[in-house]
């Protein structure tokens, strides 16, 4: 075969060696080896105050990474999918956070409400008084719930 055969194919034997390398990455990348760390709703959309939610996720659920817009993973879990933060993702079975029974709590001190832990900008505060129903707990970090009023006996 003389030079010129070579130098032909040599682009399409290129373009097929890259096709299969980055088929082979995304196909390893989005294989469902993300579980959620804990039960959480999903968002439509990366807003924090997006009211609808397409689905909720249990805590340890196999999900495949859709997109990354950090620090917002879209997510498909099933026929479910939707954004939560990264942090809610973890590689390692060992990392998911172990169910609590949920109780209430009064906030002491006005507090800076986070989505998730080590989120530089709070996104709201919970003034003092308030009755939370804390979800899980990680740390000195707290899930918590604040839909909730007490009303006189």
């Amino acid at each position: 075969m003389n030079k010129l055969g070579i130098s032909k194919r040599l682009p399409i034997i290129a373009f097929l060696a890259a096709a299969v390398i980055l088929s082979a990455f995304f196909w390893a990348r989005n294989m469902p080896n993300t579980f959620c760390r804990m039960s959480i709703d999903l968002y439509t959309d990366v807003s924090p105050n997006e009211l609808s939610s397409p689905g909720k996720l249990e805590a340890g659920r196999k999900v495949r990474v859709v997109t990354e817009r950090p620090p917002w993973v879209l997510v498909q879990a099933g026929s479910v999918e939707g954004f939560l933060p990264g942090w809610y993702l973890t590689k390692n079975t060992a990392d998911i956070l172990p169910d609590i029974t949920p109780y209430l709590m009064v906030v002491k001190e006005k507090a800076p409400v986070y989505l998730y832990p080590g989120q530089d900008n709070p996104i709201t505060d919970l003034t003092a008084g308030k009755v939370v129903k804390v979800e899980k707990e990680f740390n000195n970090w707290r899930y918590v719930r604040s839909q909730f009023q007490l009303s006189p006996f």
